[in-house]
């Protein structure tokens, strides 16, 4: 019975048991807030225990295919400021919902690809950003903000990539308006990709760390077994 309750208190310690969803809104990094304007590029706290790196590409031509990508900067956008508000990106601003046309209670800080460090602005041409997670979560969606018709974003999970998880069928989006996307089949990984092949933002990404598999809690026990084994034996020796 002690070796069963070792290991499970060690899966617990572990985080064996279900994890909760994390909606990574892009408030704060590490306890500390993230105002309008911020740039994000290295370690992220992502929540609820779950820390990683982001990492920017910038294309300069506009197109995916021949990028000339060079190194860039994700830039923390306050989509809740009002339109005349000081940007140079009225793009983003109060955007409303492609369902509904309503505008949105919980969009606030979204992420975009900066076009250039001395101001908040979304690039024209596009990019990437990259999320690397410290360990394998499950891709459970997003909001996608000022997308348009020619331009989609692909989202790509550890270079893995299908119809369902290409934004560009049925994107419809546009200035000023977002939406939800929900990927139709299970995604894990520990990497996820955004490529903007034209301006845009990304808001409420929402992941949760895949807990272990039931081989592991069988691995737990065994090793307590093997060790209340060989404290009896000691004991015996003794």
């Amino acid at each position: 019975m002690k070796t069963i309750a070792w290991a499970a208190g060690l899966a617990v310690a572990l985080g064996v048991s279900a994890a909760e969803a994390k909606t990574v809104d892009f408030d704060t990094n590490f306890g500390a807030p993230l105002a309008n304007g911020a740039f994000l590029d290295g370690a992220f706290d992502f929540g609820a225990g779950l820390t990683g790196t982001i990492s920017t590409i910038r294309f300069t031509s506009g197109n995916s295919n021949n990028p000339g990508p060079v190194a860039g900067l994700a830039q923390v956008f306050d989509t809740s400021l009002k339109r005349n508000s000081p940007t140079h990106d009225k793009d983003l601003l109060r955007p409303r919902s492609t369902e509904t046309n309503k505008r949105s209670t919980t969009l606030g800080n979204a992420l975009i690809v900066n076009e250039n460090p001395g101001r908040i602005d979304d690039n024209w041409a596009g990019g990437q950003i990259t999320f690397v997670f410290d360990k394998v979560v499950e891709f459970l969606g997003v909001t996608l903000i000022d997308l348009e018709d020619t331009q989609p974003v692909v989202i790509t999970a550890d270079g893995y990539s299908s119809g369902n998880l290409d934004t560009s069928v049925g994107n419809k989006n546009g200035n000023n308006m977002f939406r939800d996307f929900l990927p139709g089949e299970t995604v894990r990984t520990q990497t996820l990709t955004f490529t903007f092949d034209g301006s845009g933002a990304i808001d409420n990404l929402e992941v949760a760390p895949v807990p272990l598999p039931a081989s592991a809690l069988l691995l737990l026990g065994g090793l307590g077994a093997m060790g209340a084994v060989r404290r009896r034996k000691g004991k015996a020796k003794a």
